[in-house]
C-alpha cells in the first residue's frame, strides 16, 4: 500500500452508550468495527470488499485520488488481499 495513504473507516454505525444515552463510536479495534491505516500500514481491522472496493470512500478510490492512476494500478496488480 502506498506510504502516503491514511485511512479511517467505521464498519458499523455509532452505538448508544448506556451510561450517557448518547450515540458514540466504538474505537476498540478488538471488535474490528474500525479500519485504521497510517502511512500505508494497517494498524487495526481487516479488509473486506466494502473497504477495498472502488466505490466512493473505498481504499481503491482513495489511492486513485491521493496517488494517481499508476500507483492505484500497481496497488491492484501487486496486492495479495483476501477479500471476504
Amino acid at each position: 500500500m502506498p506510504s502516503q495513504i491514511n485511512f479511517l473507516k467505521f464498519l458499523s454505525p455509532p452505538e448508544k452508550n448506556p451510561e450517557t444515552g448518547k450515540m458514540e463510536r466504538n474505537y476498540c479495534p478488538v471488535k474490528e468495527t474500525i479500519i485504521i491505516v497510517k502511512r500505508g500500514e494497517l494498524i487495526a481491522g481487516s479488509f473486506n470488499k466494502s473497504i477495498v472496493g472502488s466505490a466512493s470512500g473505498g481504499l481503491v478510490h482513495i489511492i486513485w485520488k491521493e496517488c494517481g492512476p499508476k500507483v492505484c494500478a500497481d496497488f491492484l496488480s501487486n496486492s495479495q488481499l483476501l477479500i471476504n
